[in-house]
């Protein structure tokens, strides 16, 4: 299993193609290290399709700034992003995770989870893209589960 570690986060990619970022408990993630986590993630995934689990800590806090550049990333890569996992420790994150999932349900299958084994069973359970096609007029992006 191939890692990176930046200054907020370890990203690793998996062999079924999961790639997991773990955020560091306490960091205010800026514009920069935004920068440095998406060049982690482009290393990794390497250009092929993967999914995505995204676990936040209690105290892990983005700027605007660097979650629109995520927002904009997630968008370019679209294509290569099957299903995006995310696993939130307070309310203050869902709400700010809430928006995110927002603006990106149009794209790929996204689910907020409280529990990371849950999280990790619903990103095993999804197959291809065309899974995703299928159930898109049906799907609820933003469940807690």
């Amino acid at each position: 299993m191939k890692s990176i570690v930046t200054k907020t986060m370890t990203a690793k990619m998996s062999m079924n193609g999961i790639l997991e970022l773990n955020y560091f408990n306490d960091v205010f993630i800026e514009e920069s290290e935004m920068v440095d986590n998406i060049e982690a993630i482009n290393m990794l995934c390497n250009n092929s399709p993967f999914k995505m689990l995204v676990v936040l800590n209690e105290f892990t806090f983005t700027s605007i700034d660097a979650k629109i550049i995520l927002i904009e990333y997630t968008r370019k890569i679209k294509h290569l992003l099957i299903a995006e996992a995310i696993v939130v420790k307070s309310m203050q994150a869902r709400l700010i995770e809430n928006y995110y999932t927002l603006q990106n349900k149009d794209f790929y299958l996204i689910r907020i989870f409280n529990e990371k084994n849950k999280a990790k069973k619903w990103l095993s359970e999804i197959e291809d893209k065309k899974e995703w096609n299928s159930r898109s007029t049906n799907r609820k992006p933003y469940i807690v589960a």
